[in-house]
């Protein structure tokens, strides 16, 4: 015979397990959010940079400001592009 109890269960389960990978996906989806926000304040700062001449200090130490983070340490790539340009 079967039993409704686990059947019951089974289905709590499912739906519990459910809503735990929607609440990972949207840790993920805010995560990258957040990643492309910072990628665009980097894509706006660099051309802001290009148009004002900004020294790569400068930079540096308005991104620090703003954001708390060290540029050149997480963002390195951005900071070759820029000894690049000059």
């Amino acid at each position: 015979m079967i039993d409704y109890n686990l059947v019951l269960y089974f289905g709590i389960g499912l739906i519990v397990f459910g809503f735990v990978l929607f609440l990972v996906a949207i840790h993920f989806e805010r995560k990258a959010e957040i990643e492309l926000f910072k990628q665009e304040q980097l894509d706006k700062a660099f051309r802001k940079a290009q148009v004002k001449k900004w020294t790569k200090k400068e930079i540096i130490y308005v991104w620090n400001k703003c954001y708390g983070e060290d540029l050149a340490k997480e963002y390195s790539g951005f900071i070759s592009q820029l000894e690049r340009t000059k």
